[in-house]
């Protein structure tokens, strides 16, 4: 899903982003982060809608300077993630730490969280659906990199271009979405007394064979 997602995304952007799968583990938690270096400013370009987060990264570049970004990017960038949604309103926040493992292989570690509204599809009600998601993945330069990922990382395909930052953010937001949105038990207003888990009314029910039985005694006399 994670390929075929980006594989299509790709297409229709100026800038080459290729996601290859790789089995999710255990999700480490995020550490203290930085502030985002001022030094590499003119490096990159900011975008004046997001707070001091970059519209275009180089992902290796980051990870050889030990950089981290973190700020917030408005759902209203994400035009993908906004079919979606019931509304657009509101921002995401997003911290990402880029560096180098010990064999000296470029990777990043983050977090993506948002409070989404969406519909749920049991009663089309608006609910809200809070997403706290890791971020995890090693980048590659070439497919026969992928078999060399570690265990609980996804693997990041990059090029010598540089890549949306908020495609990335989008992709995981998209990825975390339940398949079926739906309210808890007891607080969808679809669940009322008529429905499949209702209780039974008490009192006597009438057995639908007293009939027959009343019948058949007829006959005999």
């Amino acid at each position: 899903m994670r390929a075929s997602l980006v594989r299509s995304m790709a297409k229709a952007c100026a800038v080459p982003l290729l996601y290859r799968p790789w089995p999710a583990g255990s999700r480490a938690r995020l550490g203290t982060l930085m502030s985002f270096d001022s030094d590499i400013e003119h490096t990159y370009h900011f975008s004046a809608m997001s707070a001091r987060l970059p519209e275009f990264i180089e992902p290796v570049r980051l990870a050889e300077l030990g950089r981290t970004l973190r700020g917030r990017l408005p759902l209203g960038r994400f035009g993908r993630l906004a079919a979606s949604l019931n509304r657009t309103d509101g921002e995401v926040e997003v911290a990402m730490e880029f560096g180098m493992d010990e064999q000296g292989r470029a990777r990043v570690i983050g977090k993506v969280s948002a409070c989404l509204e969406v519909l749920c599809q049991r009663c089309l009600s608006p609910m809200s659906l809070p997403m706290d998601l890791e971020l995890r993945h090693y980048f590659i330069t070439s497919d026969a990199e992928e078999s060399q990922v570690p265990e609980g990382f996804d693997a990041l395909l990059v090029g010598e271009k540089p890549m949306f930052l908020a495609d990335i953010v989008e992709d995981e937001l998209i990825l975390g979405l339940p398949l079926v949105a739906k309210h808890p038990e007891g607080a969808c207003l679809a669940c009322t007394d008529y429905s499949v888990n209702a209780p039974e009314t008490p009192g006597k029910s009438e057995n639908p064979f007293a009939v027959l039985a009343g019948l058949k005694t007829d006959k005999r006399r």
